[in-house]
């Protein structure tokens, strides 16, 4: 984000998140991914009409909606995902380079049927509820280019590009950002169709009559033996979380259904603030990548869930995949 004009100076502080605690936890249920959606708060709002999009940035942006409708995460929904992490291998232990791509990249893909995607998912059989209540499961080649638009005729859900699911060695859930050096490594440049090292938070994005929509946030991916990372990719849904999203954005409207239990609901929502340590060498040249993120626990607010009136609303907000270290309880 440094390194590039336009990011460097639009970039926001993250000053507080909200995510989901789970309650009731069942052995079978792998928990890093059961709802593995976290909302942030940025210490002010964007201006998408800031003239500094127009002289430092490519594009102008644009916010976003958010799907709460099942229709649109079903298997043969055509989808776009973003990232700018690795484009092909999962890097091992003792690489020390630094695989994240300069810009951010796209593939288009297809949400794939999730009995298909548990199938695929051989030897992670704690993966089977998550998948089945709370992930979107995408593979093989999309026809949508980055503008939505078709670009290969009409699709059909397929996986691995028709070949046949195989065993692979594991479902990373978790980057690894440490020891970065920048020293160059050459790899083929292979075709890939979802996230892989780094990528995690990215959007998963669908157009709903002519406009963006993101439906998931993206989770986890197969390694192969050879440090690929293949299909399935796994999404956390929007609308699996609508619940979620819709409470918190209501923040400062009551709603009777924010204050049913958390006990009835399997889970509670959490909300801290996060503060930024700043010397007064660094307050004075005023650079956001010298300060240090640090979640403040000691005003940690707790909210329980909603049921489902959010399904016919549109919201805007920011998504990102949640900070799995911190999930350990």
């Amino acid at each position: 984000m440094d390194k590039d004009e336009c990011t460097k100076r639009t970039k926001k502080r993250v000053v507080a998140r909200a995510y989901q605690k789970d309650i009731n936890k069942t052995p079978s249920q792998k928990h890093w991914n059961s709802r593995d959606i976290s909302l942030a708060k940025v210490e002010s709002p964007y201006n998408f009409r800031d003239p500094v999009y127009t002289r430092y940035c490519s594009y102008m942006p644009a916010s976003i909606k958010v799907n709460f409708n099942r229709d649109f995460e079903m298997p043969g929904t055509e989808v776009i995902t973003y990232g700018w992490g690795h484009k092909n291998y999962f890097r091992q232990r003792a690489d020390l380079n630094d695989h994240n791509a300069r810009f951010a990249n796209y593939a288009s893909t297809v949400v794939i049927d999730k009995e298909l995607c548990k199938k695929m998912l051989v030897g992670h059989s704690d993966l089977q509820l998550n998948v089945e209540y709370f992930l979107i499961c995408t593979a093989g080649e999309g026809s949508l280019d980055e503008s939505g638009k078709m670009s290969q005729g009409p699709a059909t859900p397929r996986a691995f590009n028709g070949s046949t699911p195989g065993i692979y060695q594991s479902v990373w859930s978790r980057d690894n950002l440490n020891n970065r050096k920048t020293n160059h490594t050459d790899f083929t440049d292979m075709r890939r169709h979802g996230p892989c090292q780094n990528d995690h938070g990215g959007p998963l994005v669908t157009w709903i009559g002519g406009r963006e929509y993101i439906i998931g946030v993206a989770t986890g991916f197969q390694v192969n033996k050879h440090m690929q990372c293949v299909a399935p990719y796994l999404y956390t849904s929007t609308f699996s979380n609508g619940e979620f999203i819709y409470c918190v954005l209501r923040n400062t409207r009551r709603s009777s259904q924010c204050d049913i239990q958390s006990e009835q609901k399997g889970y509670e929502i959490v909300e801290e603030d996060i503060s930024w340590n700043i010397t007064s060498n660094i307050a004075r040249s005023a650079h956001l990548e010298d300060m240090t993120p640090v979640v403040d626990n000691t005003n940690v607010k707790k909210k329980t869930n909603i049921s489902e009136p959010w399904k016919n609303d549109n919201y805007f907000l920011n998504l990102r995949a949640r900070n799995h270290t911190d999930d350990k309880t």
